[in-house]
């Protein structure tokens, strides 16, 4: 009895660690970006973020983009923002370069596991709007050693049929609660009235091994 009691120990999953969000806070230099063209893949504040918590983010790029990331055409961009670093001193930046988003560390069980939430599009920003009707975002997590433990591949529809009306996008990477959600936003920036298409994605995120999984999606604002 004592024998298969334990065969069924040792046979049991291992419940999944607990995972919380991790990292430094940034001090917000950011903002002297406000409206300017950014040649770079990654968003002003995503590289602040690197910065102050020793992420190296061309490892990262390597580690997602092994083959380099696509040249921008110089006629073409989108204005970029970011739902949680919108502020009074900053709204936007001008990029047609832009593939990563959103940055956050994690970290999971008493052992003090970490990795990073890595928000990504393998698009550049003109393409994106361009496929506004069915454009693919990625989600991916990569450990300490910049491996990728899983990417994510999740689609913003949005259904009305006019192109060239949406000029800006917004993401954010939030954790509310026990939740993670990702929200994908497109905007006009030019008259007539707000045209806001909002999406949102909840993920479940674990370690012991570390996965990542789309839970459910849905569009949260359709103003047309």
């Amino acid at each position: 009895m004592r024998f298969t009691a334990l065969l069924l120990l040792l046979s049991a999953p291992l419940a999944a660690a607990q995972v919380k969000v991790a990292g430094k806070a940034i001090a917000g230099d950011y903002v002297r970006t406000q409206g300017k063209i950014i040649d770079g893949w990654a968003m002003p504040y995503v590289e602040e973020y690197a910065a102050a918590n020793h992420i190296d983010l061309e490892r990262i790029r390597k580690a997602l983009f092994p083959g380099g990331v696509p040249a921008a055409a110089e006629s073409k961009a989108a204005l970029l923002s970011s739902n949680e670093h919108v502020q009074g001193d900053w709204t936007y930046v001008i990029s047609g370069s832009v593939m990563l988003y959103q940055l956050q560390c994690v970290e999971a069980g008493k052992a003090g596991a970490t990795a990073v939430l890595v928000l990504y599009n393998r698009h550049l920003p003109p393409q994106i709007l361009e496929l506004y009707q069915k454009a693919e975002w990625r989600l991916a997590l990569i450990d300490s050693a910049y491996a990728v433990k899983a990417d994510c591949p999740f689609i913003t529809r949005i259904r009305h049929d006019d192109p060239g009306l949406w000029d800006s996008i917004y993401t954010g990477l939030e954790f509310p609660g026990a939740d993670l959600v990702v929200k994908i936003s497109f905007a006009h920036s030019g008259g007539g009235g707000p045209r806001d298409q909002e999406f949102t994605f909840w993920f479940s995120l674990s370690a012991q091994p570390w996965r990542l999984t789309l839970v459910k999606s849905a569009q949260t604002a359709d103003v047309y």
